[in-house]
């Protein structure tokens, strides 16, 4: 669609583009004829790459120190995302200047564990204390006021399927 730009360019993870607005209806016709033959609804499909389960046991620092020396997490290493099941939600609080954040407290078996869902609070108002979730999650430490502590970033979440 170059025809359409006054510049263009970038990388596999990032495009700038230059469109005059006398030329900005082709592009856009351009674009979506494009979509239209080269998109396929698998294309759109969210999907979430998982590398374990976790257990009880895995909800430790030591494991996050473990994980922590696969670093530096990004492009080409992914920061790792794992599956936790038939978690127990013992609260919820909404936070965050727009309160689209939720910390939860879960309980699994006989492990709780603090987490964070940023952007999720929507998607966590159908859930509440004492509904079991499952959830994509990321490890975490948390330092404050000279205190390391173990913690999880939700990534996505879901009723429990088999509790």
């Amino acid at each position: 669609m170059s025809e359409h730009l006054t510049k263009f360019g970038g990388h596999k993870q990032a495009a700038g583009l230059t469109v005059s607005i006398d030329k900005l209806n082709d592009f856009h016709r351009a674009l979506i004829e494009y979509t239209e033959t080269h998109i396929t609804e698998a294309d759109l499909e969210n999907t979430l790459e998982l590398e374990a389960e976790l257990t009880p046991e895995d909800l430790t620092l030591d494991v996050f120190d473990v994980i922590a020396e696969l670093e530096p997490f990004g492009f080409g290493n992914p920061k790792p995302k794992f599956l936790l099941k038939n978690a127990v939600i013992q609260s919820k609080r909404l936070v965050g200047k727009d309160v689209k954040h939720v910390q939860l407290a879960l309980q699994v078996k006989n492990v709780l564990v603090e987490s964070i869902g940023f952007n999720l609070a929507k998607i966590c108002e159908k859930f509440g204390t004492n509904d079991t979730i499952d959830a994509v999650v990321e490890m975490l430490a948390d330092s404050w006021n000279g205190q390391r502590k173990f913690k999880l970033r939700i990534v996505d979440i879901r009723a429990s399927i088999d509790m």
